[in-house]
């Protein structure tokens, strides 16, 4: 706590992402995980907090009601900082229309945004990425399109063969 309070990154890092979830040290406390992410994201430029933030306004964990307006701001953040839950969560809120009117086709090459880093990465051996995440958002996307049934059943076996590599390299997935 001394620590966060003076803004040490770890420090004010460790508590935030302890106080979303709770633990042994710090109960669950949204509206402190909050303040503590938004130093995260303010002083320090850590992109991951900007993806935090929007989950907590998408899932409406500190008012009880989904704040789809913020979400959908911290997801873009979290986006221009390149980190890839962000980018699939701010292109799943445009193809919905989450904030706004519907977006498929800047969502649509989002996800190939990410899809194209993941399997770059996925294939030099990184099993973590979001590789099945992204092939199952275009699969799904594609439905749209009759003529793109094998595309979309190569994606969906991409898909599940990514996640029993990732499992095999990490069984907490």
């Amino acid at each position: 706590n001394a620590l966060c309070d003076k803004h040490i990154f770890e420090a004010v890092k460790i508590k935030a992402f302890a106080c979303y979830g709770g633990n042994a040290a710090f109960p669950c406390d949204y509206k402190e995980a909050v303040r503590l992410l938004e130093i995260l994201l303010k002083e320090f430029g850590f992109g991951y907090a900007a993806n935090t933030l929007g989950f907590i306004y998408y899932d409406g964990k500190l008012t009880g009601k989904p704040d789809f307006d913020k979400a959908f701001a911290y997801f873009a953040i979290g986006s221009n900082y390149n980190v890839s839950e962000a980018k699939l969560k701010f292109a799943d809120m445009l193809l919905l229309g989450d904030a706004g009117n519907p977006d498929p086709v800047l969502a649509y090459n989002m996800y190939l945004q990410v899809y194209h880093d993941a399997r770059i990465r996925f294939e030099s051996g990184e099993y973590h990425v979001d590789l099945p995440e992204s092939a199952v958002r275009i699969s799904r996307a594609l439905k749209l399109f009759p003529d793109q049934k094998v595309r979309r059943l190569k994606l969906l076996l991409e898909a599940a063969y990514a996640s029993f590599c990732r499992y095999q390299s990490n069984r907490l997935y």
